[in-house]
């Protein structure tokens, strides 16, 4: 149950709705070895929404702070 949602009898529709209000979090290196960080984070965004590569771009340069500590190579 996540508030008055039950994962377990939602529908296939309902849950991936609601799985996708949750970010993600990347521990113990569980990225993809071959691909910058900035590339990791910026793969679901491609995946699984509608926006552009601009976007994903200043989106991904947002998250990683103002230095752009992750760019894309």
């Amino acid at each position: 149950m996540y508030g008055d949602l039950s994962l377990w009898d939602a529908d296939p529709a309902e849950r991936e709705r609601f799985m996708r209000r949750f970010g993600i979090l990347y521990q113990q290196g569980a990225l993809w070895s071959s691909m910058t960080l900035a590339e990791n984070v910026a793969l679901p965004l491609q995946l699984y929404t509608k926006m552009n590569a601009a976007q994903i771009r200043d989106l991904v340069s947002l998250e990683n702070g103002p230095g752009g500590t992750c760019g894309f190579r």
